[in-house]
């Protein structure tokens, strides 16, 4: 891997000066950790696996544990090392593409770390892992999403049972909401905002406050979505720290009631070279709801132009989660029937085709 360059524009260095700069990043976490000597010993094998045709994690892992053994660890901290190096993209995939509510979501990261102290060595090298690959890599929204899924992880490791279900919220409807219209509501949230959106609920809610983000160039982070009675609530956190509500207010006024064509206005565009979106199905991800993988071009629009194509079949998005890194967001969306059942394999692929077809882009003209 010597001056091998990393398949991802986001990394700073070459792979070989990453795993150094991983090892520098790793050492100011070692007290943090039960074994320090693992940890850093993995932080220079985590990417030892790339330069070959298999998932560079996969193929590290056996070259990890040969190394390991070489060195003289015991055969226990062996199988650390190659867990650590196998497993070191699951908190960051997981935590920024998984519901962090969803049962299936813990179950996914304990039934593959069998252990607490194995969980806290995986949390410190995802976090040296990221730093060493680029600040956009570990923002303290990212940071707090993998802390966040690393300690419920943990919690339901050492109570030893299995994960609550997923909570229902409750918040309080505005008076001028309950005559009808609208309540837009921003908090500061770290390098961010949480934006709260409470209105009459209908097919289409999702669609519009998502082009209001796009068409105020507000990049969309996650998003959680539930019924209220008849009011929809919904939650986004997005990677602006200075949003005005009432610019969000009118904004959104103008695109619920037509006046802006907002579907007009962020259709994709053809682009020389640009590969073409690609929409999967995990059944695996979720048994409440349907989770569909999107991966297309990053732009803006990518939320709404999905939520769009789903409400056209009457399907209910529950959560957004939203990650991008170099030119391609990969967007995941935990989906349901109306009456909050997961979809069908017939309704799935039919969703995954509507939302494929709504993200091709359209020769200008």
């Amino acid at each position: 891997m010597r001056l091998l360059p990393h398949a991802s524009a986001i990394h700073r260095f070459t792979v070989d000066r990453h795993v150094v700069e991983t090892c520098v990043e790793a050492s100011a976490l070692i007290r943090d950790v039960a074994r320090p000597d693992v940890l850093v010993v993995a932080a220079l094998l985590h990417d030892i696996g790339k330069g070959s045709l298999t998932e560079h994690s996969v193929a590290g892992e056996p070259i990890a544990r040969a190394v390991a053994t070489r060195i003289g660890f015991d055969a226990e901290a062996v199988d650390l090392v190659a867990l650590l190096v196998r497993r070191h993209l699951l908190l960051a995939r997981t935590a920024t593409t998984r519901d962090p509510d969803d049962p299936a979501t813990l179950e996914a990261v304990t039934s593959l770390v069998p252990s607490a102290e194995a969980l806290s060595l995986l949390a410190a090298l995802t976090e040296a892992d990221a730093k060493a690959t680029s600040p956009q890599a570990w923002t303290s929204w990212r940071a707090g999403l993998v802390h966040d899924l690393a300690s419920r992880a943990r919690s339901a490791l050492e109570r030893g049972s299995a994960p609550p279900a997923i909570p229902v919220d409750e918040v309080e409807v505005p008076d001028a909401v309950r005559a009808g219209g609208t309540s837009i509501t921003v908090e500061r949230v770290g390098d961010g905002s949480r934006v709260t959106v409470v209105a009459p609920d209908r097919v289409g809610l999702l669609a519009d406050v998502a082009a209001t983000f796009a068409l105020q160039r507000v990049a969309v982070r996650a998003a959680r979505v539930w019924s209220q009675g008849d009011h929809g609530v919904s939650v986004w956190d997005v990677a602006d720290d200075r949003l005005d509500a009432g610019r969000l207010r009118d904004q959104y006024d103008g695109v619920a009631q037509r006046r802006v064509d907002a579907a007009a206005r962020l259709r994709p565009r053809a682009t020389p070279g640009e590969l073409a979106p690609a929409v999967v199905v995990r059944p695996e991800a979720s048994d409440q709801a349907t989770v569909l993988e999107v991966r297309a071009a990053d732009r803006l629009g990518v939320v709404h132009q999905v939520c769009s194509a789903l409400a056209d079949l009457d399907i209910s998005v529950r959560s957004a989660h939203v990650s991008t890194l170099g030119p391609q967001a990969v967007d995941v969306f935990y989906v349901q029937e109306a009456h909050a059942a997961a979809l069908s394999e017939t309704r799935a692929a039919d969703a995954a085709h509507a939302v494929r077809d709504r993200l091709s882009p359209r020769a200008p003209g």
